[in-house]
């Protein structure tokens, strides 16, 4: 949890927002779309039960792409920076996020 605390401490403290995201609601739907993405994302789960040190990066990617997207349909502002949520190069996260929220809308 140290790395979505580190997430919203830093949206609070540059002044995007006033509370951290990390509420009752933000992780309740955090939580169900973390298991949507690794139901759907079977690769994943193998890699993470054979390699768990390699698969860390990847989880910690997956979970900040997962608590992008909470933010951006629950949270309180209209947008956020991308900058606190990037555990892997820009371009894979903006296409990671746009894969994740095309998958789960409609």
């Amino acid at each position: 949890c140290g790395w979505l605390e580190a997430v919203g401490r830093a949206l609070v403290l540059t002044m995007w927002q006033q509370e951290t995201v990390l509420n009752t609601s933000t992780l309740v739907v955090l939580n169900m779309l973390v298991r949507e993405l690794l139901k759907n994302n079977q690769e994943l789960a193998d890699f993470c039960r054979g390699r768990r040190l390699q698969c860390l990066s990847d989880f910690k990617s997956m979970i900040f792409v997962a608590l992008y997207v909470t933010c951006l349909y629950g949270g309180q502002e209209i947008s956020y920076p991308s900058w606190p949520f990037l555990a892997m190069d820009e371009s894979e996260f903006w296409a990671s996020t746009v894969r994740t929220t095309l998958s789960f809308s409609g």
